[in-house]
């Protein structure tokens, strides 16, 4: 893929494929995390946006000749870059959902056992997390990972382009 040869179109459906899977990436459980760099995830959206942009642009998912009519003015621009970085965060937030809630079910848990006191640094949260919690969460990402939901996620990168 050579970007100096492609058309304006082109780079602009590019860039709308690019933001929309770097937001997604920004909220992914397991890029997402503050552990992980800023360098590390603005490399893997480019890679991964690189690599979908031209299957969807064969399969016909992405019309590039569109983009010369919503690219036309600034106003439809914004519009469409807003609707990108929406869709992105919406992705990424229902699934850090899960992941929210099995850290809230694993405080709850320590509660009850009466294991308040238990807690060290949590560097996904950037804070003291009980450790309950802690263990919680990370079966939750083997879990995760076990049962291919990574998988699942992009594939719902790509489906939601098909939307």
């Amino acid at each position: 893929m050579v970007f100096s040869t492609w058309s304006a179109d082109e780079l602009l459906s590019f860039f709308m494929v690019l933001v929309r899977v770097s937001t997604l990436l920004i909220l992914f459980p397991m890029f997402g995390d503050k552990a992980v760099p800023a360098t590390v995830k603005i490399f893997l959206s480019v890679c991964f946006s690189a690599i979908l942009f031209p299957i969807l642009r064969s399969n016909g998912v992405i019309d590039v000749q569109a983009a010369h009519q919503w690219s036309s003015t600034t106003t439809q621009l914004l519009m469409t870059l807003f609707s990108e970085i929406l869709m992105g965060l919406a992705i990424g937030f229902a699934s850090q959902l899960v992941f929210q809630a099995v850290h809230v079910a694993g405080d709850f848990i320590s509660q009850l056992m009466g294991l308040t006191m238990a807690t060290s640094y949590d560097p996904h949260f950037e804070s003291q997390a009980m450790m309950v919690s802690q263990l919680l969460g990370a079966l939750a990402m083997l879990t995760f990972l076990s049962l291919d939901g990574h998988h699942v996620l992009f594939r719902a990168i790509v489906e939601s382009f098909r939307l």
